[in-house]
């Protein structure tokens, strides 16, 4: 089988966690990729462009905001990330298991304890201000954990925290499967409510997202304003919508929203003035004083430890099915 994931020019530990986990985990199927046969891992690959190959195997990926649909493919579904993805892919909710992540620790022992609280940015935000938030984190005497390093890194920071504070999905997947209480943060717009969403849903938790000032204006002007600190139903009922207009319509994406060149021009000279900073709280100052605050009163989370275990067994059963019906001798 080839293994099919999405490969950023910045790293992304969440997306490339698929190259060590799975062939580890299952050498078997990945003996050859000449057999025309991809598998969809980890990750919001669901709808994204894919290789032209004979047959697809789906296994605990995600779809999002864009289209999803398989169109002119032929695809066997063994389980999706959540109930979100299985209810826009018309699929029945078991086969809505979790994310694959949650079979790391497979691979990956956790490490000991080390008492730390760790921040985890989104790679998006932290692309380019690496030095800024490393600012943020020793303001708030917290330990900056970024998610552009290699997989392996981050499954051993994150296991070794006490806590978690992470804009990073997948920086919230690992803390709950290594047991680590987290609270989930966004401090620009480029964060999915529909991936989050799907995740949280999955393992049974609330869906809860706080907002953080971002700590330079730039970020803000660049990745949107954040939309956090909502109800979970009026996000369940916007997602709903999306779900709808997608069965109606495979092709359908949420239309972007495209401010005019004098409100761009405007939003310009805001970020740039600095008027963003003094009266948006844009400065490492007031992200370090927000996160300091979630610390101490965010609601942390963590699935309960029976659920967990559930989901990793149900997952693993349906990895090894898979391996038994794609033996080394059909593969061949």
């Amino acid at each position: 089988m080839k293994l099919l994931y999405h490969k950023n020019e910045v790293p992304n530990f969440g997306d490339d966690l698929n190259a060590l986990l799975w062939p580890q985990i299952a050498p078997e199927l990945f003996k050859s990729d000449q057999d025309g046969i991809g598998f969809l891992g980890i990750g919001t690959i669901v709808g994204k462009q894919l290789p032209n190959l004979r047959k697809l195997i789906v296994f605990s990926s995600g779809a999002g905001y864009n289209p999803a649909s398989f169109a002119g493919h032929d695809v066997e579904v063994v389980c999706v990330r959540g109930p979100y993805t299985a209810k826009r892919l018309g699929l029945a909710e078991t086969l809505a298991v979790t994310d694959g992540a949650i079979l790391s620790p497979l691979i990956f022992e956790a490490a000991p304890k080390n008492g730390k609280t760790l921040v985890i940015p989104h790679w998006e935000t932290i692309r380019g201000c690496e030095q800024i938030w490393q600012k943020v984190c020793d303001r708030a005497g917290m330990a900056l954990c970024s998610p552009i390093q290699d997989a392996e890194t981050v499954i051993r920071e994150i296991s070794a925290a006490e806590l978690v504070l992470t804009e990073s999905l997948h920086g919230a997947i690992l803390a709950d499967t290594y047991g680590v209480p987290w609270i989930a943060w966004a401090s620009t717009g480029n964060f999915s409510e529909f991936k989050w969403m799907d995740w949280m849903s999955s393992m049974r938790l609330d869906y809860r997202v706080s907002a953080v000032p971002p700590p330079h204006a730039d970020l803000a002007y660049r990745l949107g304003r954040v939309r956090a600190d909502e109800p979970a139903s009026e996000v369940a009922r916007r997602l709903e919508g999306v779900i709808s207009a997608s069965i109606a319509d495979p092709s359908f994406e949420p239309p972007a929203k495209t401010p005019s060149a004098f409100k761009q021009a405007l939003k310009l000279g805001y970020y740039r003035s600095g008027a963003a900073r003094v009266f948006g709280g844009c400065s490492p100052a007031h992200t370090a004083r927000a996160l300091l605050a979630l610390k101490e009163n965010g609601d942390r989370q963590l699935s309960d430890p029976d659920v967990r275990q559930s989901r990793h067994q149900d997952m693993q059963n349906r990895l090894q099915k898979l391996i038994a019906d794609y033996s080394s001798e059909k593969l061949g």
